[in-house]
């Protein structure tokens, strides 16, 4: 749950500061809130995934959240 609203922070943050076309980059631990932040984020952006990287540890619920293509207005 911390993570997720840090998370919500940071694009709280985001928002305000992103020019169009930008890219939105953060670190989120895997748990039941990502998927609705995951829709919450997407009418922002041209794209979003939800990423594991090749060094996390095996079993690691760290993720990331990339959302390229801003655009500061709901669509």
């Amino acid at each position: 749950e911390r993570s997720l609203e840090l998370s919500r922070r940071a694009f709280f943050i985001a928002r305000r500061i992103l020019k169009p076309g930008g890219i939105f980059v953060c670190k989120i631990f895997e748990g039941g809130g990502v998927p609705t932040f995951m829709l919450e984020l997407r009418p922002f952006f041209g794209s979003t995934k939800l990423v594991q990287l090749d060094y996390s540890r095996r079993g690691s619920k760290e993720r990331y959240i990339l959302g390229r293509g801003f655009s500061p207005h709901l669509r």
